[in-house]
């Protein structure tokens, strides 16, 4: 029980991961190389033994307190896009500044990839600014699928059974996505004009991973 949920050793913050060498500097220890098999016998679980677990719920909360409007006229309306964004913003927003807080502010993360590591307030003004772009693309996204849903152009499923088998599959869709998005990004062009600004973030911090990306 200690290490689901994202939990390691039953704690939400400061424990390292367990395969990391603790006598080592931070980023000396070799990440244990993934093979086919062990995907397929840790794949039912990625739900409950990972952070998916906390990602999932605050979908489902979302869900259930701001559902999907299903009648929108148009791919793109103000109407939607201001009351989405009233929503995921400090959603967000909130969520990267916990973390943020709890490494910078309360110094609760003691094994920083860059030693003596202190903030940097251009870089988080930088990431803040394109992350909040990400969020209005998203929320671009949003707009357009509740358009297809709402027209009948795409299937929108109620069957719970269907919303459970889905909810389980995504972190596993995510990492077969995943891998082959990110070959993508190494074509040359893209890599120069866009996924090079990734490999630039060498400390990253918790408001990094949506600007890095934002479309």
């Amino acid at each position: 029980m200690s290490n689901l949920f994202g939990l390691v050793n039953g704690k939400l913050i400061g424990e390292a991961p367990l395969y990391v060498n603790r006598l080592r500097r931070p980023g000396a220890t070799e990440v244990p190389k993934s093979t086919l098999t062990k995907w397929i016998r840790n794949s039912p679980f990625v739900l409950i033994n990972s952070p998916n677990f906390a990602w999932a719920l605050i979908a489902l909360l979302i869900y259930q307190y701001n559902p999907y409007p299903m009648n929108v006229t148009s791919p793109i309306t103000y109407d939607f896009m201001t009351k989405r964004i009233q929503l995921w913003l400090p959603t967000v927003l909130g969520y990267s500044t916990f973390w943020y807080s709890s490494l910078y502010s309360f110094n609760l993360g003691s094994r920083p990839f860059i030693p003596d590591r202190k903030s940097n307030y251009n870089k988080l003004a930088h990431n803040i600014f394109w992350t909040t772009s990400g969020i209005c693309i998203w929320t671009a996204f949003e707009n357009v699928f509740c358009y297809l849903w709402s027209t009948g152009r795409l299937q929108y499923s109620h069957d719970t059974f269907s919303f459970v088998v889905a909810l389980m599959g995504i972190p596993l869709w995510r990492s077969f996505h995943f891998y082959f998005a990110h070959r993508f990004l190494h074509f040359g062009p893209l890599y120069q004009q866009v996924h090079s600004l990734h490999h630039r973030n060498t400390d990253t911090d918790p408001y990094s991973g949506l600007c890095m990306h934002p479309v």
